[in-house]
């Protein structure tokens, strides 16, 4: 079993909160009070969810949150790279040099 931080727990609740209602254009406070996540945890979230091309954002009175895909196109790692990063078995699959004592003769890197 794969254990997720509580921060991607969040953002995977606000994007099927996202998802429900994809034909709308929906506010960081609105998905706050349905969320009953903190509004600056939310906006921190949905900042990486539109960096990592997964909703987008609209600006002004009107503006907040809205898919940038079709939902069937969305996996659930999507989510979890977003959050935490690319996921590597071992530190040296995140292309860090030197990462590692072993990393000239590592069989588990490639």
């Amino acid at each position: 079993m794969m254990k997720v931080n509580r921060l991607t727990d969040y953002a995977t609740l606000l994007m099927c909160e996202i998802v429900n209602d994809k034909e709308n254009i929906i506010s960081a406070k609105y998905l706050s009070e349905r969320t009953k996540i903190a509004e600056p945890t939310v906006i921190k979230l949905l900042k990486m969810l539109v960096r990592n091309g997964l909703i987008k954002s609209y600006r002004g009175n009107t503006g907040g949150y809205q898919l940038d895909k079709e939902p069937s196109d969305i996996r659930i790692l999507d989510i979890i790279v977003a959050i935490e990063g690319d996921i590597s078995l071992t530190i040296c699959g995140m292309n860090s040099h030197n990462a590692c004592e072993y990393n000239t003769g590592c069989r588990v890197k490639h």
